[in-house]
């Protein structure tokens, strides 16, 4: 593995939430739907430094020209 300060502490962190939920995927995706659930109506953070996020009333054609509407 490559040593990169960086690389490393998204390791550490990623080792950190696994551990939190036992090594088991299924515990921490149903964890990350319970925290989208409660975040559903936050509003979308758009600005210098943030990149705008997708919004559901938009077409993907809209976003993508390559892609068709159907």
């Amino acid at each position: 593995m490559k040593n990169d300060p960086g690389l490393e502490a998204v390791r550490a962190v990623r080792g950190a939430i696994s551990r939190e939920f036992a090594n088991d995927p299924a515990r921490l995706i149903a964890h990350y739907m319970e925290m989208q659930s409660q975040h559903a109506g936050s509003p979308v953070i758009e600005g210098p430094g943030h990149s705008p996020r997708f919004r559901p009333e938009e077409s993907v054609a809209s976003i993508n020209p390559l892609v068709v509407d159907k």
